[in-house]
């Protein structure tokens, strides 16, 4: 599993973040502390060790998915993974479609979380809009 001590794609993903938040209006050093310090204490049953979101293997928009399991924003596109090594495209995970009425202020309010399996090539998403909510099961395609 990577992590900041042991890799350097998670400590260049970290000084991002912090960069993101001092240069934000109403940033500083000050606000990235507090906003750092504010996730703590993760408990580490909420990490995901799979090697598909291991940053030595892969890559992929941190935005839509990270190896911290919670929800986050859920985007229209497919996540894609790249190889590390070759920069190839790997695989993607497709968003279920939950369709939201245009115009509403629900388009805010939809979230996915992703559950990775430990080791096999198996993912379930469960995606939350409006009131709804649906589980996707991702299995890898053999024939591609």
């Amino acid at each position: 599993m990577s992590s900041l001590a042991n890799n350097q794609h998670c400590r260049t993903l970290h000084e991002k973040f912090k960069k993101s938040i001092r240069c934000a209006k109403y940033g500083g050093s000050t606000e990235a502390t507090r906003r750092l310090l504010g996730q703590l204490p993760v408990c580490s049953q909420s990490f995901s060790n799979s090697p598909y979101l291991d940053l030595a293997l892969f890559y992929y928009d941190d935005k839509w998915i990270s190896p911290l399991e919670r929800p986050k924003p859920c985007g229209d596109t497919p996540i894609k993974f790249f190889s590390r090594e070759s920069g190839q495209f790997k695989f993607q995970l497709e968003n279920a479609a939950v369709r939201i009425p245009t115009g509403s202020q629900a388009s805010n309010r939809r979230l996915v979380a992703f559950i990775f399996h430990p080791s096999e090539p198996f993912v379930i998403s469960i995606q939350k809009a409006l009131y709804d909510y649906v589980v996707s099961f991702h299995f890898r395609n053999c024939f591609t």
